[in-house]
Formats: C-alpha cells, structure tokens, sequence
C-alpha cells in the first residue's frame, strides 16, 4: 500500500504540509485558522514572550528566543532572514555588554538558577 499526500482539506501557511480535513481550522480558541496544531504549537510559545514584553518584539530577541529553543545561529538566521554572522555578532556583543541582555531573558535565567536539581 503506498502512502498518498490528502487531497482535500488546505495547505498550512507556516509548514506547507497538507491537511486532509476540510473541517479542520486550527485548535479551537485563539490559534489562527488553517494552521496546523504543530505549527500553532511552536509559534505560542514566541508568542507568549512577545505578549509579556508588551509587544515590543526585535529581532534580536527573537533570535536570542530561537537559540534558548535549541536552533543553531545558522537557523535562527534563517528563520529571521539574515545572515549567520549578525547572528553571531549579536551574541558576541551581548557576552561582551551583558547589561543589554533583554529583560526576559535575564528573568529567564534566574529562574533556571533557582530550580532544584
């Protein structure tokens, strides 16, 4: 038996893959219609550091939110749409200028030091 793509149902905009329940429009609630679950899944959680820093989102926090994800600094450039190496730089200068770290990602780390192992 060979494995076919669904014919009916859409084309999630985020992933490309297609969804073969025409009934299908997203999670029930406040995810997006027609995107898959998968992808509604990934984006909330950027989402969700977006809505604490009240909407002022850059991209070099969303790069640092990438690389706290686990993508390399290649990936997280291509997902931003820039190069590598301004990946890379950013990192260098807030290594070297911690004092610019974003206040997310500073709360982010204390609250990892403070778990119990």
């Amino acid at each position: 038996m060979v494995a076919t793509e669904p014919t009916g149902g859409f084309v999630c905009p985020h992933c490309k893959r297609r969804y073969g329940d025409p009934l299908y429009h997203g999670p029930d609630g406040h995810a997006p219609q027609q995107m898959c679950f998968d992808c509604w899944a990934s984006e909330w959680g950027m989402m969700d550091l977006v809505m604490r820093r009240g909407g002022n989102w850059e991209q070099l926090d969303a790069a640092l939110f990438l690389l706290c994800q686990g993508f390399s600094h290649s990936e997280a450039a291509h997902v931003l749409g820039v190069g590598r190496k301004t990946v890379f730089n950013w990192v260098r200068r807030l290594r070297r200028r911690p004092d610019l770290a974003p206040e997310w990602l500073i709360e982010r780390a204390e609250r990892r030091k403070v778990l119990p192992a």
